[in-house]
C-alpha cells in the first residue's frame, strides 16, 4: 500500500522503554539521525524520567510502524485554591511520506483524547502555531514574555554593521562596557555565585522561599531539577546558586543553545528568595553575563510567563522585554481542556509556567 493510500488510526499510549526505538525512528525520519528526538537515551529522559509520571501519546500507525504522534508531559499543578493535573504539549511531530490532509485533521483533533488530564497547554514553534491556528482552529490563551539582554548588539542587528569587519568592532567595545558593568553590578550588590549540580542539597533549602500564592504552577523539588537540569546531552544545564552573607538568595538554570544562527544564553528557571532586592536580583543577572561560555554569547534571553512572587528574576534589570515587533514569531500560549470545561478553580490568568516546565531549550 502507498503511502498516501493508507489511513492510519489514531490510538493512546502511555510510553514504555519498549515504544522508545520506534519514536527515535519516527524522530530520524522527519528531523534527520543526529536530531535529540532520534537518540533513544534523549526520549527515555524526556519521555520516562519525568518525576509526575510517563509521557502520554496519541500515535499514529501504519504497519506498526509509527507515522505521527502527539506527546504529553504530565505536570502536577498548585496554588492555595487547589491542585490539578496538567499536561504540557511536547511532541507533534507527523511523517512527511504521510503528512496528507486526512492525517493532519485527525491531529487536529487529537488533544480532545487526552481526558486523563485537567488542561494541556502548548507554546508551538511557528510550524505548530500555524498548525494550531490553522488547521485545528485553535486560539492562543495570552502572549509570553520575552526578555533579553543584547551582548553582541551590532551582530544580531545588521543595522549596526555598515560596513564589512564593523560589527566586530562595535561588538567588542560592547562587551568591554558590558563585562565591566556587569563586574561593577555583581560588586556593588555583594551577591556571590556558585555554579552547584541539581542534586545540591542546599537547593531543598532554595525552592522553599517558593510562597503560596493564587498562582497556578507546578512546584521546584530536588527530584525536578535532577531531571530536567540533567547530564542528557541534548539538555545539558548549568544551575548557580546565589547567596550573601545572610545565607542563600536563590537559584537560576541556563543553558548556552544556537538557534536561528544566534548564540544565546538562556535563562531556563529562577527562584529567588523575597528578602532580595533590586540590585542584589541585578548582581544575579551580572553573575549570568559574567559566566564563562564555550562560544560566543550574543544574547541573554528568557521566554517566561512566571507570575511566582519568587520569580523576579526574568524581569529585573538589566533585563529587558522585548517589544513583539522584534520578534521573528509571536511567542503565544494554548491552553485547553480535553473534558470540555475548565476545573473548578482554575483560572486560565492564574497560569505560570518557566522554560523548566516546557520543552522548548
Amino acid at each position: 500500500m502507498d503511502a498516501c493510500d493508507a489511513k492510519p488510526e489514531p490510538r493512546q499510549v502511555v510510553l514504555k522503554e519498549e515504544n522508545l526505538i520506534a519514536h527515535a525512528r519516527l524522530g530520524a525520519r522527519v528531523y534527520g539521525s543526529k536530531a535529540a528526538v532520534a537518540s533513544v537515551d534523549h526520549l527515555r529522559w524526556k519521555y520516562l524520567g519525568n518525576p509526575d509520571g510517563p509521557a502520554h501519546a496519541v500515535v499514529w500507525e501504519v504497519n506498526q510502524e509509527i507515522v505521527a504522534r502527539v506527546v504529553a508531559l504530565p505536570q502536577r499543578f498548585f496554588s492555595c485554591e487547589g491542585s490539578w493535573n496538567g499536561a504540557f504539549v511536547v511532541d507533534f511531530v507527523v511523517d512527511p511520506a504521510y503528512r496528507t490532509s486526512g492525517l493532519l485533521v485527525s491531529v487536529a483533533k487529537s488533544l480532545a483524547r487526552f481526558s486523563e488530564f485537567d488542561f494541556l497547554y502548548m507554546v508551538p514553534n511557528a510550524v505548530g502555531l500555524k498548525f494550531w491556528r490553522g488547521l485545528a482552529k485553535l486560539h492562543p490563551a495570552f502572549a509570553v514574555r520575552t526578555s533579553a539582554l543584547p551582548l553582541a548588539p551590532a551582530s544580531l542587528l545588521d543595522a549596526f554593521s555598515p560596513r564589512p569587519g564593523m560589527a566586530a568592532i562595535l561588538d567588542s567595545a560592547w562587551r568591554y562596557w558590558a563585562k565591566w558593568g556587569f563586574k561593577m553590578l555583581a560588586a556593588a550588590s555583594r551577591v556571590i555565585s556558585e555554579p552547584v549540580q541539581a542534586s545540591d542539597a542546599r537547593l531543598d533549602n532554595v525552592v522553599t522561599m517558593v510562597e503560596p500564592d493564587r498562582y497556578i504552577g507546578t512546584r521546584r523539588h530536588r527530584s525536578f531539577l535532577r531531571w530536567r537540569f540533567s547530564s542528557d546531552e541534548f539538555r545539558k544545564s548549568n544551575i548557580v546558586l546565589f547567596s550573601d552573607n545572610k545565607g542563600c538568595l536563590g537559584y537560576a538554570a541556563w543553558r548556552d543553545v544556537v538557534f536561528d544562527k544566534i548564540s544565546a544564553r538562556v535563562l531556563l528557571d529562577s527562584v529567588v528568595s523575597p528578602r532580595a532586592s533590586s540590585l542584589q536580583r541585578a548582581g544575579m543577572v551580572s553573575h549570568l553575563g559574567l559566566m564563562p561560555a564555550g562560544k560566543t554569547v550574543q544574547l541573554l534571553l528568557t521566554i517566561e510567563r512566571d507570575l511566582r512572587k519568587s520569580g523576579y528574576l526574568p524581569v529585573s534589570w538589566p533585563f529587558v522585554k522585548v517589544p513583539d515587533t522584534l520578534l521573528p514569531q509571536s511567542v503565544s500560549a494554548f491552553v485547553l481542556f480535553p473534558k470540555g470545561e475548565p476545573p473548578a478553580g482554575f483560572l486560565v490568568s492564574s497560569l505560570s509556567f518557566t522554560l523548566a516546565d516546557c520543552d522548548m531549550f
